[in-house]
């Protein structure tokens, strides 16, 4: 069903995509001769000093991994090359990255991944099974900001996110907003509902975070002490008058079914008397 939130969006609700419009410079393979794999751009990412701020590598998104994806993902953090692997898998690496790799047979990278893009679907070689189809990390459409270094743009996402906000692929602001509540005031949050501003190449979506929302029903007003002495004094009241009305109410009963006992009793006595003289 089409989204109708989505501008960039096409019938179906696909996200549409520029096309990144590369040339793959082949098939790598890694060598098992080589003791270090040069291809672990995003590992070295990580650092002590920024804990909590994570870069998983490879890269995997399940749900949309394309050529443009992923070489958007290693254009952001100025790298050199992009390659896919598996057809899921995104790594980056600097210029020696392919220092322990080599060039393979094509036929190796036999997974692709379909794009939709504004001009209609394309499709890009993306690797095969532990085999790298590699680009060069460059697109005709972007071109990084080089007013800010690498380590100053790590720097502000970790002061940004802090140790709650986490990469997801089904990430959405109002997830964002749950982890980041007790731990800053801005986060930004990852792609994960595609009617929803979640950043972009070297930006990102900032959004401040309120205090839940205090619980607006209207409080009851308190009794007044004297209406409370009232509801007291009246409950003792009932309490004693209604087993003493009763009380009474029975002996009234009992005194007038005596009476009426007496009255008929004489009656009877004297009529039983009248027949006796007759």
């Amino acid at each position: 069903m089409a989204n109708e939130a989505c501008d960039s969006c096409d019938e179906n609700g696909n996200i549409l995509y520029q096309d990144p419009q590369v040339t793959p410079l082949g098939c790598y393979v890694f060598d098992n001769s080589s003791v270090i794999d040069t291809f672990n751009g995003l590992a070295t990412l990580n650092s002590p000093k920024r804990p909590g701020l994570v870069f998983n590598d490879p890269y995997t998104y399940q749900i949309r991994m394309n050529v443009g994806h992923c070489l958007k993902r290693c254009i952001d953090f100025k790298f050199d090359y992009g390659a896919l692997v598996g057809g899921v898998n995104c790594r980056c690496g600097y210029a020696n990255a392919l220092q322990s790799y080599i060039k393979d047979d094509d036929k190796k990278c036999n997974m692709y991944c379909t794009t939709a893009t504004f001009t209609g679907n394309v499709t890009y070689p993306c690797g095969g099974k532990d085999a790298y189809t590699v680009y060069k990390a460059a697109v005709h459409y972007y071109t990084p900001p080089y007013n800010i270094t690498l380590e100053e743009k790590l720097d502000i996402i970790h002061n940004m996110l802090g140790d709650k906000c986490t990469s997801s692929e089904s990430m959405t602001i109002d997830e964002c907003f749950d982890n980041c509540r007790e731990g800053s005031d801005y986060c930004s949050a990852s792609p994960g509902d595609n009617s929803q501003l979640c950043g972009g190449a070297w930006t990102l979506s900032l959004y401040e975070i309120s205090a839940i929302p205090p619980n607006t029903s209207p409080t009851p007003s308190p009794i007044p002490p004297s209406l409370l002495n009232f509801t007291l004094t009246l409950k003792i009241v009932l309490g004693v008058c209604i087993p003493v009305f009763l009380i009474a109410v029975l002996i009234i009963v009992i005194i007038v079914y005596n009476r009426r006992c007496k009255t008929e009793t004489g009656k009877t006595d004297e009529k039983y008397r009248e027949e006796l003289y007759e």
